[in-house]
C-alpha cells in the first residue's frame, strides 16, 4: 500500500515535504525509557524537536518546555533529570511532552497511556481532549484498552490480522459487532461483579 500525507504518498516526499510530515505527524511509543536518549535531560529531550522543527529562539523553547511539562502534569524540577532518574509514568510523559512540542497536527499514541496507572491515564487523556478541541489536534489511540477508546474516541476501529473488521462512533452508544471486536468489549471486567458484596 501507499501512506500519504496531505495528499503526497511519503516515498515521494522532497526534503521540505519530509520536513513538515516530521513536524506535523507525532508518535509516542508504548516503551518510554526506548523512545528517549538515556544520556540526554529531560529539558533536552522536549526541546529536541523545537530545535530541529522550527524557528524558535532558546528563550522561546525555553518557555515552550515549561508549557509542555506542565500540559502533561509534570514539574518543571524535573528539567534537568535524566530519564533514569525518573519513574516510567514520567518518562512516557516526557515522551508526551515531546510528541507535541511542535504542536502537530496529528499525534500517533501506540499504547502511549498503557505503562501509567488508571487516574494518571485518565488524567492524561483528559488534558489531550482539551488539547484536540482548543488547537485541533487529532490523535490516533492504539490500545487494547476499550475503556480508554470510548472515553477518549470519537470512534473506534477494530483490527484483526491487519485488517479493519469493525468500526463504530463511541457516542451516543458504541456498537460493534465482530467477534474480535466483541472479544475486546467482553474483556472488560465489570466495577462490580457479581456476587461481590
Amino acid at each position: 500500500g501507499v501512506v500519504r500525507f496531505r495528499g503526497m504518498g511519503l516515498a515521494r516526499l522532497d526534503d521540505a515535504g519530509r520536513r513538515a510530515f516530521r513536524s506535523a505527524v507525532q508518535m509516542v511509543l508504548q516503551d518510554p525509557l526506548s523512545a528517549v536518549n538515556p544520556r540526554h535531560t529531560v529539558g533536552r529531550t522536549i526541546a529536541e524537536p523545537l530545535r530541529h522543527l522550527t524557528g524558535l529562539s532558546a528563550t522561546e523553547r525555553r518557555a515552550r518546555v515549561h508549557a509542555l511539562l506542565s500540559l502533561v502534569g509534570l514539574d518543571r524540577s524535573v528539567i534537568g533529570r535524566l530519564p533514569s532518574q525518573l519513574s516510567g509514568g514520567q518518562v512516557q510523559r516526557v515522551g508526551l511532552a515531546r510528541a507535541l512540542a511542535t504542536r502537530p497536527a496529528l499525534v500517533v499514541l501506540d499504547e502511549a497511556v498503557s505503562n501509567l496507572d488508571a487516574p494518571l491515564q485518565i488524567e492524561i487523556l483528559d488534558r489531550l481532549a482539551v488539547l484536540r478541541h482548543e488547537q485541533g489536534t487529532a490523535f490516533l489511540l492504539v490500545t487494547h484498552d476499550i475503556r480508554l477508546a470510548r472515553r477518549f474516541a470519537d470512534r473506534v476501529v477494530v483490527l484483526d490480522d491487519g485488517r479493519v473488521v469493525d468500526s463504530s462512533p463511541c457516542r451516543p452508544r458504541l456498537e460493534l459487532e465482530h467477534p474480535a471486536a466483541r472479544e475486546l468489549v467482553d474483556a472488560v471486567l465489570p466495577a462490580f461483579p457479581a456476587g461481590a458484596s
